[in-house]
């Protein structure tokens, strides 16, 4: 990985913001983290490590839920484990897990995970969450550990007090707790083999040979049509078919309708590996068609 710091951040800050306190010699063949990525994601980071560049300043975020993982630590109760990194061989791979917080409750443990998000990414239930938290199920319960509860302890790096005064619908507290479906033991462990195999296949394919990230992996929208006021951007409407869009004109003279593209919007903003995959590529092009 190249860094730059255009934004000339203190070379103290600039060093935190680097530093990689992850143990790579415990993580095995894959992490659970790593299990739920894309495999051409995946792939593609370890080929081409040397040839990406991040600036510092993205980085930041990951920096201060690091230090809000610390927190976790301050929990002084004897029935509490805190950062337990966990295994399992499934397929011939050693898959690994460092789970944040797995708390006694009887005769069962419940797995709590500190995600430090914006309200608006905890919105709604993110199936890589669930996903995740259930891998860290099945690698508790094959350490001798009967798991009865998941939750998601969201913190909000944006929460505005101000906002949760006037919207009662905005979350009231800085903080959001919720639970999260628990797979039962059999459905967990036959998700995680499937997720193994298809990263063992990757190992051996030629990056452009590599999966498609499904539509849901890119974070996929659907194409819709907008109606809106002629000369305006923002729209008053939207509609998932043209039809539905048209009916809404009638009687309206100063309405259009405006078709806006499906939009891969972790291909577009958020994919470190953009310009090696084929695939982004391709979108890329057809934004520079579109003009776009």
């Amino acid at each position: 990985m190249k860094y730059t710091n255009n934004a000339e951040l203190p070379a103290a800050l600039v060093s935190a913001l680097i530093y990689d306190s992850y143990d790579y010699s415990e993580a095995g063949d894959l992490s659970a983290t790593a299990a739920i990525l894309p495999p051409r994601i995946r792939q593609l980071t370890k080929r081409h490590s040397h040839e990406i560049t991040e600036d510092v300043s993205e980085r930041i975020w990951r920096v201060i839920g690091d230090i809000g993982h610390d927190i976790v630590e301050r929990e002084k109760a004897d029935n509490v484990f805190r950062e337990e990194r966990l295994g399992v061989v499934l397929n011939g791979w050693k898959i690994t897990g460092k789970v944040d917080l797995m708390r006694q409750s009887g005769n069962t443990y419940a797995i709590d995970d500190f995600k430090f998000t914006s309200v608006w990414a905890a919105k709604e239930e993110k199936p890589e969450w669930t996903q995740q938290l259930n891998i860290y199920a099945l690698l508790a319960r094959a350490n001798g550990f009967d798991i009865s509860q998941l939750r998601i302890v969201n913190i909000f790096r944006d929460w505005s007090k101000l906002r949760a005064k006037r919207e009662p619908d905005y979350p009231q507290v800085g903080v959001v707790v919720r639970e999260v479906p628990l797979w039962a033991a059999d459905y967990a462990e036959g998700f995680l083999t499937a997720r193994v195999k298809l990263h063992q296949e990757a190992d051996n394919l030629a990056d452009d040979d590599l999966p498609i990230c499904t539509p849901e992996e890119r974070w996929e929208k659907p194409a819709v049509f907008a109606v809106k006021k002629k000369g305006n951007k923002r729209a008053v409407k939207l509609f998932e078919t043209e039809h539905d869009a048209a009916e809404m004109l009638r009687g309206f003279t100063d309405l259009i309708v405006e078709k806006r593209p499906s939009e891969s919007v972790r291909c577009a903003s958020y994919c470190a590996v953009k310009q090696f995959c084929s695939f982004g590529k391709m979108l890329e092009q057809q934004d520079e068609t579109a003009g776009v």
